[in-house]
Formats: structure tokens, C-alpha cells, sequence
């Protein structure tokens, strides 16, 4: 019983931007990572990830974020989903939500827990890069 703080929180969530080395020794695009460790000492299982609107429920880029769900994920392990920067920002321009919006990583936990990670997303910075 936890008296102070209410429910410890299993997952921790992290957003970053990054690209990949490409096999010709070029850069990839640029995407969006996120980052979910177990910050538990007990297996968690991620059912399920979405990017949302902050305060929405709606996805954005369904279907485009990669990555393995469901999976179990040891004490201290973590696991990377990702979605190319521009896929995100068109979803999101489609969405009406133009500029610098906010938007949620949300993973559900296989106990129906709500994990978020607010973020900012340049929409329009992102969409004039000319990185196809």
C-alpha cells in the first residue's frame, strides 16, 4: 500500500529526434523515437502506443508508428518505437494542428494504465525539410 504519491509509475517515456546511418554512408530522414523503459522491478507488457493531440484521444499517423506491440518488457529494459518526423507532421497539419503543436506519447500498459509524455512537434519546420 502506497500512502503518499498514489501508484508508482511502472514506465518511463522519452522523446527524441534522431536519423539513421544510411547503407551508402548517407542520413536517413529524420524521425521521432520514443523511448519506453520499465522503471519497475516486475515485467510489464505495452499493449498498446499512439501519438495524440495534448488532451486529445484521436491518433495521428495510425498505422505509421514502428515498432513490436504487444511486448513484455523485463525490469530495466526498455523497447523503441518510431515515425518519420514528416509522417507526424502531416498528421498532425491534417489534424488542424498547424505550428508548434503539442502532442501525447501514449502507451497503454497491459493492465489498462495510462502512461503520457507531452511533447512539441515544429510541424512546420519539419515539413519543409527535403529529406525524401
Amino acid at each position: 500500500m502506497r500512502l503518499f504519491g498514489g501508484r508508482k509509475r511502472r514506465l518511463r517515456l522519452v522523446q527524441s529526434l534522431g536519423a539513421f546511418r544510411a547503407p551508402d554512408g548517407g542520413v536517413s530522414p529524420l524521425h521521432v523515437f520514443f523511448t519506453v523503459e520499465n522503471a519497475s522491478g516486475e515485467v510489464v507488457e505495452i499493449a498498446s502506443v499512439r501519438v495524440s493531440p495534448k488532451g486529445e484521444d484521436a491518433p495521428l499517423a495510425e498505422g505509421e508508428i514502428k515498432g513490436e506491440v504487444p511486448a513484455r518488457l523485463a525490469a530495466k529494459e526498455s523497447v523503441r518505437f518510431e515515425v518519420r518526423a514528416k509522417t507526424l507532421a502531416g498528421a498532425a497539419k491534417n489534424a488542424g494542428h498547424s505550428g508548434t503543436p503539442k502532442l501525447s506519447f501514449v502507451v497503454m500498459d497491459g493492465e489498462g494504465g495510462e502512461h503520457r509524455k507531452d511533447f512539441k512537434l515544429r510541424v512546420d519546420e519539419y515539413l519543409a525539410l527535403k529529406d525524401e
